[in-house]
């Protein structure tokens, strides 16, 4: 089993492949299957990121929930889980 991670996407909660990476996703999952008898699944994480193409939508139908650094106008970041050896990244 080969598990697509989280960190595929473009932005956490975009829901979908970032394309510079996975340009043609099917194609790419079929010559693995082929190959090696692999089988392919993805792995979505709740979090959405402010710059996620699906953030804006989600927030105005109140899909997020607030964690701690605020309710709802940068309650997304994946830094707010984060060690301090992470954070100096986000």
């Amino acid at each position: 089993m080969t598990v697509i991670n989280y960190n595929s996407w473009a932005y956490q909660g975009d829901f979908g492949l970032d394309k510079g990476m996975w340009p043609e996703v099917a194609a790419m999952i079929e010559k693995v299957k082929n190959l090696s008898g692999v089988e392919t699944m993805a792995s979505f994480w709740p979090n959405v990121e402010d710059g996620s193409v699906d953030y804006a939508k989600m927030q105005g139908k109140g899909y997020l929930s607030v964690i701690s650094s605020g309710p709802g106008i940068t309650d997304s970041s994946i830094c707010d889980f984060q060690t301090e050896e992470v954070l100096q990244h986000c």
